[in-house]
């Protein structure tokens, strides 16, 4: 049976569902050319990069809120992060979880 896929973002998502048996093999290989592949996993959009990389102030806290404590823990660490999606997040913990361990 022949399956089509999409590719965003980093994945591979079936264009129509497939219910696979218990015994189903869990691990399958996709091909893509290296001249397809990017060097970079830089999750940030080009048009936003500039916006965001001269962007230091603190995120908006009240006078003790959680997000006043976490400025005041980070320090000039503390900044706020261009907007994603939870499934951009979980991409980027899978990415992280990948790099770390290696698919162990």
């Amino acid at each position: 049976m022949k399956l089509e896929i999409i590719l965003e973002k980093g994945q591979a998502r079936l264009t129509s569902p497939v219910y696979l048996k218990a015994d189903a093999p869990h691990r399958f290989v996709i091909e893509v050319s290296d001249d397809y592949i990017a060097s970079s996993s830089d999750r940030m959009p080009a048009e936003f990069q500039n916006e965001f990389a001269h962007q230091h102030s603190l995120p908006e806290a009240k006078p003790g809120s959680l997000q006043a404590r976490f400025n005041e823990i980070l320090g000039k660490f503390a900044h706020t992060r261009y907007g994603a999606s939870i499934g951009d997040d979980h991409q980027t913990l899978l990415e992280a979880l990948e790099q770390r361990y290696g698919g162990r």
